[in-house]
């Protein structure tokens, strides 16, 4: 049924590694005794029925009281109470600290006469000072050195893998730096703008589109951080078309090279809705492209 106001967002979860779940009741400070007993008795309910333990770790407080420093039970007591919770019921993932660096670039910001700090979180590997590094993306493949590292606003000698960081660029300007960018060991990824994914097609009923797909069409696709327009390709042995439904393996190309893995997920959508989603299962050889050339005019390779 609908909730009452005084829940509006009073549910905060965060699930990591499979059924575990510590929950949060958040503006418990907005309602009685009464009411917070109810809610921590539905949400038992909800885990059960969606197969988390019904037993799960429950931490009632206030986010806005924690924040100001209060001090009651409902306060800073209260995070308290929750790290604790995560700490002794979810298990720390396991991170991949040995193999090459690769950090997603969320944003940078310059610095004068120092460099760029791009900020993100190092999704395997590590890095430290003085470092050589790679920034790839978007067509560019640009070297530089690491300045410096800082983790929590303070300077650490080393960062791993699960670790979200700013990094100092030698030698990088802020504009040089986008979205969706990797901080990478130096050749340790290829970069592309054509590739081959397996791709399963919504139907209009999910949310698709309801006229098949041909070769040349041109929308948006969507691969973990950044977003840009794509040409999709029928290869000859797979027909001339592919209808809402279907799994298909099709070609995928861009205008500029990115940094792209086997395995990796992506999404395709057309004004604003999910018409495709699927994995790049091989990378091809990059299509030359030009500031202008276009996706509806490229030759692509039979």
């Amino acid at each position: 049924g609908p909730m009452p106001q005084t829940r509006e967002h009073i549910l905060l979860a965060k699930q990591v590694g499979g059924r575990k779940i510590v929950v949060f009741i958040n503006k418990a400070d907005k309602a009685d005794e009464e009411m917070t007993e109810l809610v921590q008795m539905e949400v038992a309910e909800l885990l059960e029925q969606h197969g988390f333990a019904a037993d799960s770790p429950m931490v009632v407080g206030s986010a806005k009281l924690a924040l100001e420093g209060d001090t009651s039970e409902l306060g800073v007591p209260a995070v308290t109470r929750l790290v604790e919770a995560m700490d002794n019921y979810i298990e720390v993932p396991s991170r991949d600290t040995e193999a090459a660096l690769l950090l997603p670039i969320d944003k940078g910001v310059g610095i004068t006469g120092r460099g760029t700090v791009v900020v993100g979180t190092i999704k395997r590997g590590s890095i430290k000072k003085n470092q050589a590094v790679q920034l790839v993306g978007f067509g560019h493949n640009i070297s530089s050195s690491v300045g410096g590292v800082q983790r929590f606003n303070e300077d650490v000698e080393l960062a791993v893998a699960g670790d979200h960081v700013g990094v100092l660029l030698r030698k990088i300007k802020a504009h040089m730096v986008e979205k969706g960018m990797l901080l990478v060991k130096p050749g340790s990824v290829q970069s592309t703008n054509h590739f081959e994914v397996v791709c399963y097609f919504l139907l209009a009923s999910e949310g698709g589109r309801k006229k098949p797909f041909l070769s040349g069409y041109i929308q948006m696709l969507y691969v973990e951080t950044w977003s840009t327009a794509f040409r999709l390709d029928i290869p000859p042995d797979q027909g001339d078309m592919v209808v809402p439904g279907d799994q298909a393996t099709v070609k995928i190309t861009v205008l500029k090279n990115m940094p792209l893995f086997e395995g990796q997920k992506f999404t395709l959508r057309e004004n604003k809705q999910t018409v495709g989603t699927g994995v790049i299962s091989r990378l091809l050889e990059p299509i030359p492209t030009h500031s202008k050339t276009k996706l509806i005019k490229l030759k692509i390779p039979s």
